[in-house]
């Protein structure tokens, strides 16, 4: 005969939602697989194939220099099939991470084996995640099914939900999160997440939903934290493990993260390489140019490659950097725009002021812009 499902005991290898839970130690573990599956996703990586690379050849900031059958060429030349192995995995990867956050979820709803403290520490994580891989997914494909359980079954029938919709859906979800968190991180590091993160990307999504005043309050909240974070004058420092403009940062696998193993060049490139138009853009005196973009040359100097420089360590690292994901720089960005849409362009508290934080840290003067255009 057939026994009932909660009698059939949980495979050996397989850690199930009601054991997870019973103590600390296993929930910790539980969310800290989460973290392992994001940094080694097709998408966020940060080695090739990752959103990093295959975004900025999709937007021209990136030269494909690979053959015709590299993944990254076809995003290069705008020819991405619906058939292409690449997005499939990408696709596939991302809502394995979502399943998984659910998983966490519903494994705390439950337990009794755990501090509400923590509770409310890993489920504002899982809350942010999916928010978090739902938002570069709705911004890669368009509309998206919002998935919020493990139930399979119920998952089998889900449908795209509109654009709008899945923003309604992530901003609740880092609403949430941001309730459950706390300022300080879980650990000594920035690789968790913490109150600052899901600020940080409520004030993104709000910017991309059109909700200005929300998104200048949510950055306004993080750059006026500057016990906890700031624009570091010293650019060399800025993506160094732990630095006080990281928000979030991801510990990679390796004493080197996957970023400078891909994108620094000691030979003529045989993936990518930066746009030279790109590179050259930057201004006379710009530290941005001078700390964050490479120059190999090669054949008497005849030939001449930029490639991105702001990790230093491609091989045999020290393990002194870490992945950026969030970082304070993007908020003054979020901050400007959100104030130019809404027609607050010179004087205190505008676009402009924001605009100028950034230029003069990067050793430029002020903007002589007055118009949103200009801005």
């Amino acid at each position: 005969g057939c026994k009932k499902l909660i009698e059939i005991p949980a495979p050996e290898n397989e850690i199930i939602r009601s054991t997870v839970f019973s103590d600390k130690g296993t929930a910790e573990a539980a969310m800290a697989g989460v973290y392992n599956k994001l940094v080694n996703s097709a998408a966020f990586g940060g080695s090739f194939g990752s959103l990093t690379m295959l975004e900025g050849a999709y937007a021209d900031e990136l030269i494909s220099y690979g053959n015709a059958n590299s993944p990254v060429t076809a995003f290069y030349a705008n020819t991405v099939a619906s058939t292409n192995a690449t997005v499939a995995s990408m696709w596939s990867s991302s809502y394995n991470i979502i399943y998984s956050a659910n998983a966490v979820m519903e494994g705390l709803n439950g337990s009794k084996g755990i501090q509400e403290t923590l509770k409310r520490q890993l489920k504002g994580e899982s809350l942010f995640l999916r928010a978090f891989m739902h938002f570069y997914l709705v911004n890669i494909f368009g509309a998206v099914p919002y998935i919020k359980t493990t139930d399979y079954e119920a998952n089998s029938k889900v449908t795209r939900t509109p654009v709008n919709e899945v923003y309604r859906l992530m901003i609740a979800d880092l609403l949430e999160a941001k309730e459950l968190l706390v300022n300080e991180y879980p650990s000594t590091q920035r690789v968790r997440i913490n109150k600052g993160a899901a600020t940080a990307l409520l004030a993104r999504a709000y910017l991309y939903s059109g909700k200005l005043t929300e998104a200048e309050a949510q950055s306004t909240e993080l750059i006026n934290n500057t016990a906890q974070y700031e624009l570091l004058n010293d650019l060399n420092t800025v993506f160094l493990k732990n630095s006080k403009e990281a928000i979030w940062q991801l510990i990679p696998g390796f004493e080197t993260t996957n970023e400078g193993q891909l994108f620094i060049l000691v030979a003529p490139p045989t993936f990518v390489a930066m746009n030279h138009e790109l590179a050259e853009s930057f201004g006379t005196g710009d530290k941005r140019k001078v700390q964050w973009i490479g120059v190999l040359t090669s054949g008497s100097g005849f030939s001449k490659w930029f490639y991105p420089f702001k990790y230093k360590e491609k091989n045999n690292g020290t393990g002194a950097e870490y992945s950026m994901v969030l970082r304070l720089a993007e908020q003054y960005l979020i901050r400007a725009e959100a104030r130019a849409q809404q027609g607050k362009l010179i004087g205190e508290g505008s676009a402009k002021t924001d605009i100028n934080s950034i230029r003069n840290r990067a050793g430029l003067s002020n903007t002589t812009a007055t118009t949103k255009e200009q801005l």
